[in-house]
């Protein structure tokens, strides 16, 4: 009965933080637009020159020389009759 004292105020303080939050948000238009931002990665923009280099594929068998660095040997196939 005693945890009844603590907890019955606490879980009210807990709901009453959340819904203050809740009214809060709704309050400053954060649920205003549901719907765009789910289908905002579908509009193309126009890529600029700096976002080119982050765009290529990266590929760590190959440095920028050129000379392959990945550590792994190409398969050798047995000559042979």
């Amino acid at each position: 009965m005693d945890l009844l004292y603590i907890a019955l105020p606490a879980a009210l303080a807990l709901g009453a933080t959340f819904l203050l939050a809740f009214l809060w948000a709704s309050k400053r238009g954060q649920y205003d637009d549901l719907d765009t931002p789910s289908i905002r990665m579908l509009h193309d923009e126009p890529i600029s020159g700096s976002d080119i280099n982050r765009n290529e594929r990266y590929d760590p068998g190959i440095s920028a020389s050129g000379t392959d660095e990945g550590g792994l040997d190409p398969p050798v196939r047995a000559e042979g009759g």
